[in-house]
């Protein structure tokens, strides 16, 4: 990392818990975008989100795209769990 970088990595430090910051960076890497400003904005849509705490960014839902090519609809990714069936 730059300096820079290093600076930015401290003031993660400041409203996030070094769990958080890793579960981030693993999706930065995920989504194939490996880059501070990717890793920013994931980390400050968390935190509008209150989503503080690594049991909260892990039980989130987060839309996807539909792997059914024949609606194209953005659908809801629910890893796992339906709201709706309770389980």
């Amino acid at each position: 990392p730059t300096p820079f970088e290093i600076e930015d990595l401290k003031y993660f430090l400041q409203d996030h818990s070094k769990e958080v910051i890793k579960l981030a960076i693993k999706e930065c890497v995920g989504n194939g975008k490996p880059y501070f400003k990717y890793l920013e904005s994931i980390l400050r849509d968390w935190k509008q989100k209150g989503l503080t705490t690594v049991e909260l960014v892990e039980n989130r839902q987060k839309p996807t795209r539909s792997n059914n090519k024949s609606n194209g609809r953005l659908r809801l990714s629910d890893d796992g769990f339906d709201p709706r069936l309770g389980f």
